[in-house]
């Protein structure tokens, strides 16, 4: 296998609007199985204003590094926890947890890094 570099910008992403799951998300596999990655996957999320993903849960963690814009990290649909996030902020959600990602500004996108390891992509 031969190292892989490249822009994240110059990888095409998918489009993402599910009516009352996932509003505005695309979703870039920047480092995947295209590239052999063997153990880990990385993903670059951007949420147009007032974007979100889903609220779901899932048997691994993610590692999420905030690159530009502002969001909140959504934890615990009952309670409703709220993780402020912006650019430089880290992230670490756990298995089983239900999370969900907001971008509540109205003009401003919101992108981070999210690695997963290879199973969970």
């Amino acid at each position: 296998m031969e190292a892989f570099v490249k822009r994240y910008t110059e990888i095409s992403g998918e489009f993402i609007d599910v009516e009352g799951k996932v509003k505005g998300v695309t979703k870039r596999v920047v480092i995947g199985p295209e590239q052999q990655a063997p153990n880990f996957y990385m993903r670059v999320f951007t949420l147009n204003p007032e974007g979100h993903s889903p609220f779901h849960a899932h048997d691994w963690e993610h590692e999420v590094f905030v690159l530009r814009g502002q969001g909140i990290l959504v934890t615990h649909k009952e309670t409703r926890l709220e993780h402020p996030l912006t650019p430089g902020d880290v992230a670490l959600v756990p298995p089983g947890i239900l999370h969900q990602f907001l971008n509540r500004s109205s003009q401003e996108e919101f992108e981070f890094i999210c690695i997963v390891p290879s199973h969970g992509e």
